[in-house]
């Protein structure tokens, strides 16, 4: 039977021109009009993905590189000729990667894509020594540049030393955390709204994960409000409010906190990491707090009168825009994999760049936690060919807490007209308006990664996004399948942004496993001793609300029993301490 609960929602922020009875302008850092062109002078590499130097990269993620001028097209006239340009090799190995090579239509880029995933944990570095453009000969990198190097991520499964970064269970990196080659010499410390992640060595324990214990984060000896996520090696810690800038804090992890590989913690500097917030700017005065908001358009790409169903291509990877493919062994690959169309707006907030004076051209942005976008069907067929019965209807992606990013100049070129950079790392929630697909696709994929490049179209004010990232999701409990995403997103920036449509509306309990009967008998028949309980709601839930003591109690023969709980995608995820005894009466109760 359905249920409705009273539950904390997700709070959709709002976005509003500035106050006093005057419109604002967000202040934007100098970025380069579209038309810019760079000359032949400076012809180099403008944009890379996996961006140089960045670590957890998906095995399975296209490499896109672009330039600043077409390829010669009479030295590159085949595509044995374009792939003979580049080397793909993990460090330390002589033997290059095979993969194969295509040129987006402008001329200007290549998307390379491994033949086979490639290793786990392990640095590779992109070679191209000596690329011929229309506007002559360029290295992929000068010879005072870094190389083009990228680490992909620890294995999900598989002989536990390739789940793990190190032997012992430590905090690997704090992102968000630019290298040297993107901000310079000096470290860019934790900004005033940003959410702490954490990439840790190994796969966390998530029933060690005690906000308040084993995680802190303190300002003196309070502790912070904040919302604490855990999807394999990710930790995300998302304060409730924009932390105060003037004030010192300290993030403290206990040995308390353990892997699923049975090791504890070993917390060196993170024990009591302090800190004092960089002030983004936008908090103090309420004027520029809403005059940093800006409201940021999901283009979309719906076929047009002759049926052509891709009218909009991103210029990075030629795919048709801000649509979520899904490519895995049980649903199709490449053009046979499903991909619905993602549509929608964003809510971000700019920092302001006079703040951070000291990076030059580099501004912090945040796109709010309860951010909502929404997708069309995703219809399953086996090898994207016989249909299996089963419909998601429309998927909702929702942030489940602040995403942040840069917005800074190109670091691949020298050239003022070469477009800007933008990064963004953000944790997000998947649920499918079916029932039934919802149980089977629901789930939070954290850490995500997102590389692109902005432009501001000086006449019109119109920014313009480009992006593309790469998202791995479990489907029906078996099939790993991999999204890449080709985002172009853009920003009038003479208009007030709106206002985000509040969730009112209280969730409910969409199905539960074992559920009351199966098949005509009672549902209890058919859990297993270490089966867990599952609940699905019909949209993503707050961790928070699921904290507080008596929300969430089993009882057994109506005495209060042991358990653990988490959250994965819009299910709650219950397990008993000790395995379900046959012939006991279980209660689950949600307040």
């Amino acid at each position: 039977m359905k249920k409705l609960i009273a539950i904390s929602l997700i709070v959709l922020l709002s976005a509003c021109s500035g106050g006093s009875g005057r419109q604002q302008t967000p202040v934007v850092p100098t970025m380069p009009d579209p038309s810019a062109e760079i000359s032949n002078i400076e012809r180099s590499l403008v944009y890379a993905y996996p961006m140089l130097g960045q670590t957890d990269v998906v095995p399975s993620a296209p490499i896109v590189l672009r330039f600043s001028h077409r390829f010669d097209p009479v030295k590159v006239s085949t595509e044995q000729a374009l792939k003979s340009l580049f080397i793909i090799r993990a460090s330390g190995s002589t033997v290059s990667e095979d993969f194969d090579v295509v040129k987006v239509p402008d001329g200007k880029g290549v998307v390379i894509t491994p033949k086979k995933p490639l290793q786990p944990k392990t640095q590779y570095t992109i070679i191209g020594q000596k690329i011929p453009l229309e506007s002559g000969d360029v290295a992929l990198q000068p010879p005072s540049y870094p190389p083009l190097t990228f680490t992909t991520r620890a294995a999900f499964e598989g002989p536990t030393d390739l789940q793990s970064l190190t032997p012992d269970f430590q905090v690997a990196q704090l992102t968000p955390a630019p290298t040297n080659f993107l901000i310079g010499s000096k470290p860019l410390g934790i900004i005033d709204f940003a959410t702490i992640r954490l990439l840790m060595t190994q796969p966390v324990d998530s029933k060690t994960v005690q906000y308040g214990t084993t995680i802190r984060l303190l300002q003196g000896t309070t502790l912070v409000p904040a919302r604490v996520l855990v999807q394999g090696n990710h930790l995300s810690i998302d304060p409730e409010a924009d932390l105060n800038p003037n004030l010192s804090y300290t993030l403290s992890l206990t040995s308390g906190l353990k892997s699923m590989l049975n090791k504890a913690l070993v917390p060196g500097q993170f024990a009591a990491y302090s800190f004092m917030p960089l002030s983004s700017g936008i908090s103090a005065d309420p004027d520029l707090n809403k005059a940093s908001r800006i409201e940021v358009q999901v283009l979309t790409s719906n076929p047009d009168e002759s049926g052509n169903q891709c009218t909009l291509r991103s210029q990075l990877t030629n795919a048709c825009i801000n649509q979520v493919p899904v490519a895995s062994p049980l649903l199709g690959q490449k053009d046979r994999a499903p991909k619905p169309q993602a549509e929608g707006k964003l809510f971000a907030d700019l920092a302001l760049p006079a703040n951070f004076a000291q990076f030059p051209g580099v501004t912090p942005l945040r796109v709010p936690r309860g951010n909502i976008l929404k997708a069309g069907n995703l219809t399953v067929k086996l090898d994207g060919l016989v249909p299996a019965g089963l419909k998601t209807g429309a998927l909702t992606i929702t942030l489940i807490s602040d995403a942040n990013g840069l917005l800074l100049p190109n670091r691949y070129s020298t050239s003022l007209a070469a477009p800007a950079l933008v990064t963004l790392e953000m944790d997000i929630n998947v649920s499918a308006a079916e029932g039934t697909a919802n149980g089977a696709f629901t789930q939070d994929i954290s850490h995500v990664q997102v590389v692109g490049l902005a432009t501001l179209d000086q006449q019109t004010q119109e920014l313009t996004i480009e992006a593309v990232g790469t998202i791995e999701l479990k489907i029906l409990g078996v099939d790993n399948a991999v999204g890449v995403l080709a985002l172009k997103l853009k920003t009038d920036l003479t208009r007030p942004a709106g206002s985000a449509v509040a969730d009112i509306v209280p969730p409910e309990v969409q199905s539960w496993v074992p559920g009351e009967t199966v098949n005509g008998l009672p549902g209890g028949e058919f859990i297993r001793p270490g089966d867990p309980l599952l609940v699905n709601f019909n949209e993503a839930m707050d961790i928070k609300s699921f904290q507080p003591a008596g929300v969430v109690s089993l009882l057994k023969n109506n005495v209060p029993e042991p358990f653990t709980w988490r959250l994965d995608g819009v299910s709650l995820i219950v397990t008993p301490n000790a395995p379900w005894e046959h012939g006991k009466n279980y209660r689950l109760a949600l307040a």
